[in-house]
């Protein structure tokens, strides 16, 4: 029996999408697929422009929670080696920072 991928819910375009998909870089905005499909779950979230929040790389995602969540003064443990930007960030904000 061979493993289930998909579940059982899964269309055969899902499915078939599944089968070809690249694990390559993807465009610098985001799968326009995805972008389309938040969309249209969510009246005020725009397929494209400026307030689509779909990020393509792990620094955006780091320096977009980072602006959200941390204050002045705030204590910050980051793991090193990592990604510049978890330390990096949090210290240019003007938190303080404990790697682990």
């Amino acid at each position: 029996m061979e493993p289930q991928v998909m579940g059982p819910g899964a269309g055969a375009d899902l499915i078939e999408r599944f089968e070809k998909l690249s694990l390559g870089y993807t465009e610098a905005r985001g799968c326009p697929h995805l972008r389309r499909e938040i969309a249209s779950m969510y009246e005020s979230v725009p397929e494209d422009g400026p307030l689509s929040p779909v990020v393509a790389a792990p620094q955006e995602c780091v320096l977009l929670a980072m602006l959200a969540l941390l204050k002045p003064g705030m204590v910050v443990v980051a793991m090193q080696p990592a990604y510049q930007s978890l330390y990096s960030v949090a210290k240019w904000l003007g938190c303080t920072v404990v790697t682990w």
